[in-house]
Order: C-alpha cells, then structure tokens, then sequence
C-alpha cells in the first residue's frame, strides 16, 4: 500500500460540499444537478474500487480444479507406464508426442485462467472509466455557452439563437470555476480506482481521462483570464443582487 493515497471519504466529502457551494449560488441550476450526479459516480467509483481490489472467487476456484486436475494427471501416467508392456520406439515417441501436447495444452488453460480475473476486473473498470469520459463531456457543454463576450454584446448584435446570458461578470467566474472544479474531482474519482488496481490498460485509461479533463478546465481557465482582464470585479468584487430566477437554464447548445 502507499504511504499516500487519495481517501473515497475525503473525495466524497469534497464533492458534497462543491455540490452545496453551487447550490447556494445558483439554487435549481442544472450544474447543481450535475454536481449531484458526481457524487453518485463517486459512489460508483469507490465501489468498483473495492470490488477490483479483492479476488474473484469463481475464478480462484477455477484455478484450484484445474489444479488438482493436472495433479491427478501427472500421478496417473506412471501408473500407466507400470500397467502397460515394454514400449517400443515408436511407442515412446508417440507416447512422449501425447505427452507434450497435453502440457501444451494444460498450459493454455493455466495462461487462460491466469488472465482471466485480470481481463474481468479490466473490463469492470473500464466501464466506469468511459462513464467520467461522458460526465467530463457534459461538464465542457454546459460552460461552453458561458462566453465571457456575452456581457458585452449588445440587443443588436445578438440573433434569435444567441445563449441568453443571466450572470453578470463575477456569477460568470463562479460558474467557470464551479465547472473547473467538477472536472478536477471527477478525475480523482477515476485515480481511486487505479489506484486499487495496478493494471497498464486501467492506467492509460486513467491518464487518458486526466488529459482529457486538464484540457478541458484549460479552456475553462482561457474564459475566466478573459473574464479577468476585463471584468476585475469577476475575480474579487462582489456579486450583483439581480435576480436569477432563469439560471436553471444551462445551455448544452454552442453559442452563436
């Protein structure tokens, strides 16, 4: 075990909070919903991780009868060869041609069986793993209308498809940073299950998902240095008292 790991209770605990943090914000947003939808695949996670980490026992039980199969057949050909008449050359060559081909095929069914609770918990894991992929997708969707060039735009350069946009310049950073964060601990939802189960698929698929999410909060963070520039309140101002009844309405459609 090492000396440092990521804790599913702390990883929890950080979620519910971020959850409370957005709902407070931006009460009956679908980004509240999506925060509560991470913690539900956090619960997933940690349980995969558990089941990952321990033996399969139909599996094991495999093992122990071919085991005792190869046991019994190795303990049986002395017993033939006393049984039978002196073998000629040719006889021992075609008993030693039988021989080897049922090692070589008791070695397959080992390989097989050897393999096979690592190819049955690599496929578990990878389930898991495509469902943060899609989580991580959902997340870049709903910030991708949230443009800081919005506040800018005047009645007459906006068409009939524009996004409406109901944050002012510091409910924008928020938003951003909310969704950067939801990205950042979905990634270490997928970290807890490699680190429970040390398998080189399972690890590329992990650092897949780390790259794909550390891209994605780039452009998160590119919109909120924007922001930043032009909007310095967005970073340390106070929030507006405008209502925000419509800020259930996140937008999964690009902006025009």
């Amino acid at each position: 075990m090492p000396l440092v790991e990521l804790d599913p209770n702390e990883l929890r605990l950080t979620a519910e909070r971020l959850e409370r943090r957005i709902s407070e914000r931006f009460p009956g947003s679908g980004l509240s919903q999506r925060a509560v939808d991470l913690q539900d695949l956090l619960d997933r996670l940690r349980a995969r991780a558990d089941e990952v980490a321990e033996p399969i026992a139909w599996v094991r039980a495999l093992y122990v009868v071919l085991a005792v199969v190869v046991i019994i057949g190795l303990t049986a050909v002395p017993i033939d060869l006393s049984a039978t008449e002196e073998l000629t050359t040719v006889g021992w060559v075609q008993f030693v041609e039988a021989l080897v081909n049922d090692l070589v095929l008791l070695g397959a069914g080992i390989a097989f069986l050897t393999t096979l609770e690592t190819r049955i918990k690599r496929r578990r894991a990878l389930r898991e793993l495509h469902e943060i992929r899609s989580f991580a997708h959902v997340i870049d969707m709903m910030q991708l209308t949230k443009d800081p060039q919005h506040l800018v735009d005047t009645p007459e350069l906006r068409t009939e498809a524009s996004p409406t946009n109901d944050l002012d310049a510091y409910e924008l950073g928020r938003y951003l940073d909310y969704c950067s964060e939801l990205l950042a601990v979905s990634a270490k939802g997928a970290a807890m299950i490699a680190q429970r189960f040390d398998d080189p698929a399972v690890l590329a698929a992990v650092n897949e998902l780390e790259n794909l999410t550390t891209g994605l909060s780039r452009k998160i963070w590119q919109k909120l240095m924007v922001l930043a520039a032009a909007h310095p309140e967005a970073a340390g101002g106070q929030p507006s008292t405008k209502a925000t009844d419509s800020r259930n309405s996140d937008s999964q459609t690009p902006s025009s």
